[in-house]
C-alpha cells in the first residue's frame, strides 16, 4: 500500500509502544457489548443559521460514531452513543459530541437522539425525534440544538448513518492524478479505499498471473477479499481452491495470454495469488447456456452468508435451464441461480425512466443480514446514471443501496485523494468491504508489523480527519493514544502471532445439527479451517468468535449476545481461518458461552506440516560467469532441511521469494525473481533456508528457478533422506 512516510515523532512513540504493548497483552479482555461503528454517508448535512431559512447552504458531513448497547426501557432499545465527531466539507465546522439514542416504542415506531459536547469550541446541546425509515443498521434522523425557553437555536444536525463494518474498497472507471505527491497518477485497474490509500496498484494484482513480457494495466472489473466461507465450485468441474486470507480475487477487463495458466478470459475469477478461482465456463455452466458456453465477462463478484459466490456479467445471454434471457443488470449466483434483478435492487427508488431499464451492474456488495431482516441489504453501482425523481441526478460513480438512498457520491468516494482533474464523476467499477483483520493492519497484507506501523506514524496526531487514513482505529475522528494502544495490542498479529478470521451465516441457514454432528477442522498450508454450527437463540443481537491463543493450545469461544429473547433457536453455521501457524503439533478447544453461563464442547488435534523459512543475501556486484555445478546443496538435522544456494539472476531483481510444495515424497523449491525494471547484468544471491519438519522417509528435492518473466528452469535434483 502507498502512503507517504513521515518518521517524525518515531522515537517517542517507540518508547511509549513497549509500555503500551505490555499493558494491554496483561489486561484482562471481557466479552462486553462491542461498539457498532456507524458512518455519516450522503444525506448528513449542517445547518451554521437554521433562523436564516436557507436549506441550499446546508454544509455537507463527514464523520461517523459508535453505538453500545445500554440498559434497555420499556418498548424501548437504548444506545449509548459514543464518539460522535463530524467535519464539515468545506472544513470550517467541527463538533465532537456524545449522547444516548433510543429506538421502538408500542404504538408507534419512534427513535430520539440526544447529543451533547462542543463544535468549534463552543458547548452545544442537540435533541431530535422522528420515524424511523428502516431499521437500525440506517439511521436518518433531524436534530435541533437545545436553548433556553425563548431562543431560537443557531444550529441544526441532519443525520443520516448507518453500519459501517471496516473499510470501503473501489476502482474507478477512468485513470485520475491524486494531488497527494507520495500517490501520484492512479489508473482504473488500482484498488483504492475512502481512507485514501492505494490497496493494491494493478500490477501487485496480475504480476503472479505470468503474463508476458511486462505485466500491462489490465483494468480491474471486479473484486472480493477471499472469503472464509466461500464453498468450492458447485458445479464439481471447476477449481475447488484453497481459501487463502488475504488474497484478493478479481477480474480483468480484456483477455490475456498467461505463460502459466494459459488464456485468461475477462470473465474468470483471478487470485492475486497467480491462480484461477473460477473460469467464466463454471459460472455460467450452471446456467445451461448453449454450448459453447459464451464468456459474458465478470462485472461484479461478491459472496453471500451461505458462502456461495454471486457476480453479474458485462453482458446478457440466453439461459437454457431457466428459459429466459439474464440480463447484464441481474445479480446471479454460481449454483445457476436469478439471485436479484434490476428491478429487485431499484424497488425503492424512482427513476424518470421506467423499470426495467439496462442501466448495468458495476459493483456489488452484499450486507451482513441483521437478524431482524428477511432479506440482506446490498450495495451497488450501476453502469449509466439516471435520474431519480426524489433524490435528482445519481451517476455511475455513485454507491447505492437497495434502501433506495446514496450511500456516497463518487466524490466524496474519492475526496481524500483529491484528483487534481476537474470531473464531477470518476466512475465506480469494483466495489468491497473489508475488515481490516488483524486490526492495525494498514497495508492490507494480513499481519501487523513494522510497514504498518510506519504508516501508522504518517497519521500520527491528526485531528477532524473522518477515516485519517485508516489509523483511527477507535473511532473519534483523532489519531491520538488509544489508537496507539489499540496497534499495540494487535502488535506481531499474523506474523508470528496467529490471527482468527471468521463469519456468521444467517439464522436458520445451516441444516440442524444432529447430536452425533462435531466441528470440522482442516489443515491448508499454514492455516487451519473451522467449520461448526451454533445453536443460539433467534433473536440474539450477534454471534461472535473468540480466539486465544497459548503456545500450541488453541482456545475458540463462540459466544451468543443475549437480546430481546424469542422463544425459539435456530443453527447459525461458523467458518473461520486460523492461523498463520508454526509448524508443529496443537490442540483447539471449543467453548460456548451464553447468557446463563458457557460449556466445553470438545477438542481435536491438528498438525501444521512443513514450512521453508528462508534468508536471501545481497546481490554481489555484476558476473560474468555463473556459479559452478553443483549450484546448490542440502543436509539433514533431525526432521529438517538446511538447503543453500547461489541464485544467478538479475542484478537489478526487486526481490527473490522462495515457496515449497510437498507432494507423493517430492518437494519442489521454487526461487521466483520479480524485476519491475530488469537491468543488463547478471549476479549471484546468495541464499539459505530451513526446510521442514518431515516425516521420516527418502524424498526427492528438486531446484525450480522462475525470473521475473515467467520462465521456469530446472536447476537440479537431489536425493534426501530423514531418518
Amino acid at each position: 500500500m502507498e502512503n507517504k512516510r513521515n518518521f517524525g515523532g518515531w522515537f517517542w512513540i517507540f518508547a511509549v509502544m513497549f509500555a503500551a504493548f505490555s499493558t494491554v497483552v496483561l489486561a484482562g479482555v471481557g466479552p462486553a457489548e462491542k461498539p457498532v461503528p456507524y458512518r455519516l454517508v450522503e444525506g448528513s448535512s449542517f445547518d451554521d443559521c437554521v433562523p436564516c431559512l436557507r436549506p441550499l447552504y446546508l454544509r455537507p458531513l463527514d464523520g461517523g460514531f459508535q453505538l453500545v448497547p445500554d440498559k434497555p426501557e420499556p418498548w424501548y432499545e437504548v444506545f449509548e452513543v459514543r464518539d460522535f465527531h463530524f467535519v464539515t466539507a468545506d472544513g470550517e465546522y467541527a463538533g465532537r459530541l456524545h449522547g444516548t439514542y433510543k429506538i421502538g416504542g408500542d404504538f408507534v415506531h419512534d427513535h430520539h437522539m440526544t447529543l451533547e459536547g462542543q463544535i468549534n469550541g463552543k458547548k452545544v446541546a442537540f435533541r431530535g425525534q422522528g420515524f424511523p425509515k428502516n431499521e437500525i443498521d440506517w439511521i436518518d434522523i433531524k436534530l435541533d440544538e437545545v436553548v433556553p425557553d425563548g431562543e431560537m437555536g443557531m444550529y441544526a444536525l441532519y443525520i443520516v448513518a448507518t453500519h459501517w463494518p471496516g473499510v470501503l474498497q473501489f476502482s474507478t472507471e477512468v485513470n485520475f492524478t491524486s494531488g497527494m505527491k507520495s500517490i501520484g497518477k492512479v489508473s482504473n485497474g488500482d484498488l483504492l479505499n475512502t481512507a485514501g490509500r492505494v490497496v493494491r496498484r494493478n500490477q501487485d494484482l496480475t504480476r503472479r498471473l505470468g503474463i508476458m513480457p511486462m505485466v500491462p494495466d489490465l483494468g480491474l472489473d471486479a473484486v472480493m477479499q477471499a472469503a472464509a466461507n466461500a464453498v468450492g465450485d458447485p458445479t464439481g468441474v471447476g477449481s475447488n481452491v484453497d481459501i487463502l486470507p488475504c488474497e484478493k480475487w478479481f477480474s480483468i477487463e480484456e483477455d490475456v495470454f498467461s505463460e502459466t495458466l494459459g488464456k485468461l478470459h475477462e470473465g474468470d475469477l483471478l487470485g492475486d495469488r497467480g491462480r484461477i478461482i473460477r473460469r467464466y465456463t463454471d459460472l455460467l455452466d450452471p446456467f445451461g447456456s448453449m454450448p459453447p458456453t459464451p464468456d459474458a465477462g465478470l462485472d461484479a463478484v461478491c459472496v453471500n452468508a451461505a458462502g456461495v459466490i454471486l457476480f453479474s456479467t458485462e453482458q446478457s445471454f440466453f439461459s437454457e435451464k431457466l428459459g429466459k434471457s439474464i440480463q447484464h443488470s441481474d445479480i446471479l449466483s454460481e449454483k445457476g441461480e436469478v439471485y436479484r434483478t434490476i428491478k429487485d435492487l431499484m424497488e425503492n427508488f424512482t427513476p424518470v425512466d421506467p423499470i426495467p431499464r439496462e442501466f448495468g451492474l458495476d459493483a456489488v456488495i452484499v450486507r451482513p443480514t441483521t437478524h431482524r431482516a428477511m432479506n440482506p441489504e446490498i450495495w451497488f453501482s450501476t453502469e449509466e446514471g439516471f435520474t431519480d425523481k426524489n433524490l435528482g441526478a445519481i451517476s455511475d460513480g455513485d454507491l447505492l443501496s437497495t434502501t433506495g438512498r446514496i450511500v456516497m457520491k463518487n466524490l466524496h468516494l474519492l475526496r481524500q485523494f483529491r484528483p487534481l482533474e476537474k470531473l464531477g464523476n470518476f466512475g465506480l467499477d469494483a466495489a468491497e468491504f473489508v475488515a481490516p483483520q488483524p486490526l492495525g493492519d494498514l497495508d492490507d497484507d494480513c499481519d501487523v508489523q513494522l510497514d504498518d506501523f510506519a504508516e501508522f506514524a504518517t497519521e500520527w496526531d491528526r485531528k477532524d480527519c473522518g477515516e485519517c487514513g485508516g489509523a483511527d482505529f477507535a473511532p473519534n475522528g483523532i489519531v491520538e493514544l488509544k489508537d496507539f494502544l489499540v496497534f499495540a495490542e494487535h502488535w506481531l498479529m499474523g506474523v508470528s502471532r496467529p490471527d482468527l478470521v471468521y463469519t456468521v451465516g444467517e439464522c436458520g441457514s445451516a441444516p440442524w445439527p444432529n447430536p452425533d454432528d462435531k466441528f470440522t477442522v482442516k489443515v491448508a498450508g499454514r492455516y487451519a479451517y473451522f467449520d461448526d454450527v451454533f445453536v443460539a437463540n433467534c433473536c440474539a443481537k450477534d454471534i461472535q468468535l473468540e480466539m486465544v491463543a497459548s503456545g500450541n493450545d488453541i482456545t475458540l469461544t463462540e459466544i451468543e449476545i443475549p437480546g430481546a429473547p424469542c422463544d425459539c433457536i435456530c443453527s447459525y453455521p461458523i467458518h473461520a481461518i486460523l492461523g498463520p501457524f508454526e509448524p508443529g503439533v496443537y490442540k483447539l478447544n471449543l467453548y460456548r458461552r451464553y447468557e446463563y453461563g458457557s460449556e466445553f464442547v470438545g477438542s481435536v488435534t491438528f498438525v501444521i506440516g512443513p514450512d521453508i523459512q528462508y534468508t536471501v543475501g545481497s546481490c554481489g556486484g555484476p558476473s560474468s560467469e555463473p556459479p559452478t555445478d553443483p549450484r546448490f546443496s542440502v543436509s539433514v538435522q533431525g526432521r529438517f532441511i538446511h538447503f543453500t544456494d547461489d541464485i544467478w539472476a538479475n542484478c537489478c531483481d526487486d526481490k527473490i521469494e522462495l515457496s515449497m510444495e510437498v507432494a507423493n515424497g517430492e518437494i519442489t523449491i521454487t526461487e521466483t525473481e520479480t524485476a519491475e525494471h530488469p537491468c543488463r547484468c547478471m549476479c549471484v544471491w546468495p541464499t539459505t533456508a530451513r526446510l521442514g519438519p518431515f516425516d521420516p522417509g527418502t524424498y526427492t528435492l528438486a531446484v525450480v528457478q522462475q525470473d521475473y518473466n515467467g520462465h521456469k528452469e530446472l536447476i537440479g535434483t537431489a536425493t534426501v533422506t530423514i531418518e
